[in-house]
């Protein structure tokens, strides 16, 4: 970089931490912060959160969640990246029940979970066959005021298809409309690949009504 001419600076060094951890070497990104020391930057957040999801791209969850403790208490202010980077990191690690707690631990913080956290969260609830937690959940969410999306309701109508609970599905859509929340191609996929494998071709056809 320095030979190239390109400026040497905390945006650019944050740049190729990120390359490196986005290539599996988050061992090189680290080494990545003697340069920011060296040159007398300060890393931040958007720094810290590229080395959390380097750790968990690299299976290194203990790592991480060691990383981002320090970083909550010591290095810098977390942001709703770092709080999304976590949870999407524990859940894409089978870690779901501790992405869960650690979601009930933010809700009592300053950190406040936005959408996103607890949509990762309720995906992977549903995937892990915990759908009554998710529907928990989901009613949690509604309750402190955050909506649901789109996203929302399509993890949560898969995981209800998914173990033939058609009257919480029917009553989740209902919902969906409700809220003005409008069906969109994945919701439709959903539904219709779960009616065809129960051969239920009066609910599909009072699906195509809708």
């Amino acid at each position: 970089m320095c030979q190239s001419g390109a400026p040497v600076n905390e945006y650019t060094l944050t740049i190729v931490t990120n390359c490196y951890c986005l290539l599996n070497r988050v061992d090189f990104g680290f080494a990545i912060l003697g340069s920011f020391f060296k040159r007398g930057y300060e890393p931040d957040v958007t720094t810290f959160n590229t080395l959390i999801k380097g750790l968990f791209l690299d299976d290194k969850v203990i790592e991480a969640e060691k990383l981002f403790k320090k970083l909550a208490l010591k290095l810098c202010e977390p942001n709703e990246v770092t709080i999304l980077t976590v949870i999407n990191g524990l859940c894409k690690a089978g870690h779901t029940l501790t992405a869960y707690d650690l979601l009930g631990l933010f809700e009592k913080t300053s950190f406040k979970p936005d959408v996103y956290s607890y949509n990762t969260v309720i995906d992977s609830l549903c995937k892990d066959r915990m759908v009554d937690e998710a529907l928990q959940l989901l009613a949690k969410m509604i309750d402190k005021g955050i909506s649901p999306n789109i996203v929302t309701y399509n993890s949560m109508l898969q995981g209800l298809c998914n173990f033939g609970r058609w009257k919480d599905a029917k009553d989740l859509i209902t919902e969906m409309v409700d809220h003005k929340i409008p069906l969109n191609v994945i919701t439709f996929g959903i539904l219709v690949d779960a009616f065809c494998k129960k051969e239920w071709s009066k609910r599909l056809r009072m699906l195509l009504k809708l």
